[in-house]
Parts: structure tokens; C-alpha cells; sequence
């Protein structure tokens, strides 16, 4: 018990002297500080998130004719069936449903994969 009684008499006299209460007031202003900055900087990433993203969809979606923007996707790719990005293969959607589409009509698909196409069928 006398080392018990030590110690908080040790922990009396540390929080009553004013080197740590000059510490601690100092941990606090510090630590404003940095949570401030903090804040600028997320402000900054987010607004340079945000205008990046405006930059790229005024690129890609504004100059795009409306009809391109409305028309379903199995319209579109009936339209592009002709163009040259379907021989290079460069889509792996596309393949993957075509690769599933060839399996279902040989008839080597699974019944899952079946089940697979008949959903994306309604899905196109």
C-alpha cells in the first residue's frame, strides 16, 4: 500500500505543476492546427475530385447526341454491330455475353448459365 500512496502523491504533485499543464494546453493548440489543415486539404481533394468529374463527363456525355443517351443498350449494340471495336474484342462484356450466348444455343450450357442468359435477356 506505501507504494500505491507514492504514486498518486507523484501523480498530484505532476498534474499540479505547470510544465504539464503547459503541455497538455500545447497538445491542444497543436492539435487544432493540424485538424484545421486537415479540413483544408479534404476540401481541396474533394473539389478537385469534383471538378475532374465535370471535366470528364463534359468530354464524354455533353457533346453526345441525345439519341445515343436515351436508346436502350441492345439498340446500340445492334447499331455498332458493323463497326470496327466488336472485331478487336477490346469489350469483355461483350464477349463474355457472347461466349454465354454461344454455349446456350450449342445447347453445352449449364442450367445455371442458362438461367444466367435468360435473366440478361430481359436485362438487353
Amino acid at each position: 500500500m506505501p507504494l500505491l500512496n507514492k504514486r498518486k502523491a507523484l501523480e498530484t504533485v505532476n498534474t499540479d505543476s505547470s510544465f504539464p499543464k503547459m503541455l497538455r494546453a500545447v497538445q491542444e493548440k497543436n492539435g487544432k492546427e493540424i485538424k484545421k489543415k486537415e479540413d483544408e486539404l479534404k476540401e481541396i481533394v474533394i473539389g478537385s475530385i469534383c471538378e475532374g468529374t465535370e471535366i470528364v463527363y463534359n468530354a464524354v456525355i455533353v457533346n453526345l447526341p441525345s439519341e445515343l443517351l436515351e436508346m436502350k443498350y441492345s439498340e446500340f449494340l445492334k447499331q455498332m454491330s458493323g463497326l470496327s471495336f466488336n472485331a478487336d474484342k477490346h469489350n469483355d462484356t461483350l464477349t463474355a455475353i457472347e461466349n454465354l450466348r454461344s454455349r446456350v444455343v450449342s445447347g453445352i450450357a449449364s442450367p445455371g448459365e442458362v438461367s444466367r442468359y435468360r435473366e440478361l435477356k430481359k436485362l438487353i
